[in-house]
């Protein structure tokens, strides 16, 4: 018997540890055949939601070599075309389950702090040569979390623009807990202070994104929205 995954969450962690798994990798195949602009499907909690964005990130991350993972799996057995797509795009992935924090000022300050940390995981950007002196200067800025706080509303789309110049590959966005945030703000008394924040930066990313291959976002029952993979 192989021992159950309980409380592991990451793809890799769960090949490599010889975990007991579901072959869900044809979902990658669905996402890949998936030509709409926005494509929803619903699952309950405790349905495996971060376990399968670990597994997209995985598939997809151009700054991992993940083959050795994905061997035997059905993901391999759908075709070249499919595993040809493998490590061909940048991967921003973020999670905003963290967020519990009394004020809309403290929410702000620390999704600002968290942005921050997500840039710096980037630092080649501060080097290469495929951006202007400015941008660079700019990613360097958006690294400190006050210089963030100023421009937070429109960090995410932006970083999808400083990658996709860098890599020349539009970049997949991974979402995880979208709504925690607003729903946090809700208990609080501070929702319409959050949707606004969220709304922009969210649709800035959404919403006529050509910096952008495809985003999935995932809440209480999962929303997948996809944008078509180039």
């Amino acid at each position: 018997m192989k021992p159950m995954p309980i409380g592991v969450k990451n793809f890799r962690e769960i090949i490599e540890g010889g975990y007991a798994y579901a072959d869900k990798t044809l979902f990658i195949k669905e996402l890949l055949d998936n030509r709409a602009k926005v494509t929803l499907i619903t699952r309950p909690r405790r349905f495996g939601k971060s376990l399968n964005m670990s597994m997209v990130k995985a598939f997809f991350d151009i700054s991992e070599d993940n083959h050795d993972i994905f061997k035997g799996l059905n993901i391999e057995a759908a075709g070249e075309s499919y595993m040809a797509k493998m490590g061909a795009y940048p991967v921003i992935s973020i999670s905003m389950a963290f967020l519990e924090r009394e004020t809309m000022e403290k929410c702000r300050s620390s999704i600002a702090e968290y942005m921050a940390f997500l840039y710096q995981k980037y630092d080649f950007l501060a080097a290469s040569l495929q951006l202007t002196d400015t941008e660079r200067e700019e990613y360097t800025l958006l690294c400190n979390a006050g210089q963030m706080e100023n421009k937070l509303e429109t960090s995410l789309n932006r970083l999808t623009y400083l990658l996709h110049k860098h890599y020349g590959a539009k970049p997949v966005v991974l979402i995880d807990e979208y709504d925690a945030p607003i729903q946090h703000a809700w208990s609080h008394g501070f929702a319409d202070d959050m949707l606004s924040l969220t709304r922009s930066l969210y649709g800035t990313v959404l919403k006529d994104n050509d910096d952008m291959a495809a985003i999935v976002e995932v809440y209480l029952y999962t929303v997948y929205v996809v944008d078509s993979f180039v």
